[in-house]
């Protein structure tokens, strides 16, 4: 994409180009703005848009370019604009190209860098001058790509070398020097480059993606903002990267995942979030009384029995039903179709409520049967489980669902491809299960299950590969409940692959895979959970910190209060979801706020009760599920009160 024009290359190699064309960028022959993709060439393998000038690479390795031409960027020796596609004899054998605002470079098949076009900040690595032709700049490169005033270079030493403008630190040297003539070394290590107007990102070696240079709008992505908030050195982003794309005030990234991320400017919405006013959170309604947070979804309940819920809305979980085009909240909206609530539990992408009266209603996704309600279809509007009743506690989680009721009861119910269920088989119930009696609290993971008995023993079943039981093993699966501390337990909290425990004494044992620092031991190994691939793995439990009154666990993050009612939060933190103001995380807890009632944690944002009634939330917004429209907080915002 150019500044107003785009182009795209089609399966069978042919090249389309539509929008502004002013200046012959488009180059069909015309100036004639095109509002519809418009028919270029054929046998094209690679295109590159600069502010308003065009180049490709057909199969031969001959470089084409035309459009706006002041500056000689079109590469034909002239400084006329071209309308139509005009070969640069000069470059056979081209690889890749990259163009700038008004300059142009290629990386040819036997490893030389050639550019040209304006050089008045030094971006074409040669001098000053401009360049009408092209100009051999370095050796030995695999990729370069040009921003509006700077260029940088791949080696094929995997070494980044970048030259140009610097007066927002955008080339990474540590300075802000006003401009690089010439190549100078940056990092090492380095798979891909991206370059925005006055920023730049990396992909290193490992998936990591680190960003510099301007940060007026966020588009560093370090979760701060501000004219004088630049980078000129390196800044680690987030990890498991493997495409970045820069723009002139925002980026995006796409992970190993195929999850999407951007940040930055979004007046325009080009976040793609739904959102058009970073920075601007918002206070909405008054007097709540419970909190809880599923993976892109929240929901509160008032004192007057009412339910709100805000966030994600594609399974139907925020339980106003479906509403094509419609999926995302970024405000609390009530949900009319359910009063008298008591409380309000989220799972990732469903959510249960306690009435009043003690009976138990599901929403959501219901792949697995984990509502209860004995089909395995999605509804978007509460549905009672009427097979149990006098229920007073109830933990959803990824794909199964366990509740307690006045008489002590557990029940289970939904997947159980791990035996989480706890019924001794791995059969999928989508009714409630009786498991186990004298129970006075329980707790699900992604595929385990934890529950605390009358006699304060705790027993935990389900998948446990990584050591998640805590029984001091590790194997696939353990069907039915197995004991892990006999007495002395008092609350329990667990989420993905992660457990911890407060006993009687206030003392917080936690244990489990340690990928993101979760534990809050002091280790830090960032890792791929999912393979458990260099990790630390706790499989008995380990004690964390004393004075503990209650706990709470994100996707790999974890928050605290203790018994001074001050909350303290540790763990993964790319969101700000830890809420400490930075994104990097944190090993040990940090405290992060006083006089707290009650917190819950999603995959990646937090929210919390203070004494006075009212709610603040922070970390990821990419669903709206902060409560206010911006795209991530790294520190509470107040929400509600």
């Amino acid at each position: 994409m150019g500044a107003n024009h785009t182009c795209a290359i089609k399966k069978d190699n042919t090249l389309w180009c539509w929008g502004d064309n002013s200046f012959g960028q488009i180059g069909d022959g015309t100036y004639t703005n095109r509002n519809t993709p418009k028919l270029i060439m054929s046998d094209v393998l690679q295109v590159s848009a600069g502010e308003n000038h065009t180049c490709a690479i057909k199969k031969d390795g001959s470089l084409w370019c035309w459009g706006y031409n002041e500056y000689g960027q079109v590469g034909d020796g002239t400084k006329q604009n071209r309308n139509s596609p005009q070969q640069v004899a000069e470059l056979s054998n081209s690889i890749q190209v990259s163009a700038g605002e008004f300059h142009t470079c290629v990386v040819k098949k036997d490893g030389t860098l050639w550019c040209w076009g304006n050089n008045a900040e030094g971006q074409i690595g040669s001098g000053s001058e401009t360049i009408k032709n092209p100009r051999q700049v370095m050796q030995g490169v695999l990729m370069v790509a040009c921003g509006s005033r700077h260029t940088c270079a791949i080696k094929q030493d995997k070494s980044l070398w970048c030259w140009g403008l610097n007066s927002k630190g955008q080339l990474g040297d540590g300075t802000s020097e006003y401009n690089r003539k010439t190549p100078r070394q940056i990092m090492k290590g380095v798979l891909y480059v991206s370059l925005g107007n006055q920023h730049t990102c990396a992909i290193k070696e490992g998936n990591t993606l680190w960003c510099w240079g301007d940060n007026q709008w966020g588009q560093i992505g370090d979760g701060t903002f501000g004219y004088l908030k630049m980078k000129n050195s390196p800044k680690k982003i987030m990890e498991g990267v493997y495409r970045v794309s820069a723009g002139t005030f925002h980026t995006c990234a796409i992970k190993l995942d195929d999850s999407w991320w951007c940040w930055g400017l979004n007046e325009g919405g080009q976040l793609g979030d739904g959102t058009f006013s970073p920075y601007s959170p918002q206070k909405i309604i008054d007097d709540v009384s419970t909190i809880s947070l599923g993976a892109w979804h929240t929901c509160a309940t008032k004192i007057d029995g009412s339910l709100w819920c805000w966030g994600d809305n594609n399974m139907g979980q925020i339980g106003t039903g479906f509403s094509p085009g419609e999926n995302n909240f970024y405000t609390p909206k009530q949900v009319t179709t359910i009063t008298d609530v008591l409380k309000v539990s989220c799972g990732s992408f469903y959510t249960c409520a306690i009435k009043k009266d003690n009976t138990l209603w599901c929403w959501g996704s219901n792949e697995w049967g984990e509502l209860g309600i004995g089909y395995e279809f999605s509804t978007g509007t509460p549905k009672h489980v009427t097979s149990i009743s006098d229920v007073i506690q109830v933990s959803p989680s990824n794909s199964h669902t366990c509740a307690v009721d006045k008489k002590g009861n557990l029940w289970c119910w939904g997947d159980n491809s791990f035996g989480q269920i706890g019924d001794g088989t791995t059969q999928p119930a989508n009714f409630p299960k009786l498991i186990m009696n004298d129970v006075v609290e329980v707790a699900t993971g992604i595929s385990h299950t934890c529950a605390i008995k009358k006699d304060s023993s705790l027993w935990c079943w389900g998948n446990n590969w990584a050591g998640q039981l805590g029984d001091g093993t590790f194997s696939e699966k353990k069907t039915t409940p197995q004991l892990i501390i006999s007495e002395g337990v008092s609350h329990i909290s667990i989420r993905i692959y992660l457990g911890c425990a407060i006993k009687q004494d206030g003392s917080l044992w936690c244990w489990g895979p340690d990928g993101w620092a979760q534990l809050g031991d002091g280790t830090f190994f960032p890792t791929n959970i999912i393979q458990g691939e260099g990790m630390t793995t706790m499989n008995t439990p380990q004690k964390v910190m004393t004075d503990v009154s209650y706990v709470a666990l994100g996707q790999f993050h974890a928050c605290v209060i203790k018994k001074d009612d001050s909350l303290w939060c540790w763990g993964e933190n790319f969101a700000g979801q830890v809420g400490d103001g930075t994104r990097e995380s944190k090993s040990t807890p940090y405290l992060i706020m006083k006089d707290v009632s009650d917190v819950s944690l999603g995959d990646m944002h937090t929210c919390a009760i203070k004494k006075d009634g009212s709610l603040w939330c922070w970390g990821g917004n990419f669903e709206g599920q902060v409560g206010a429209e911006n795209y991530f907080k790294t520190q509470p915002v107040r929400v509600m009160k």
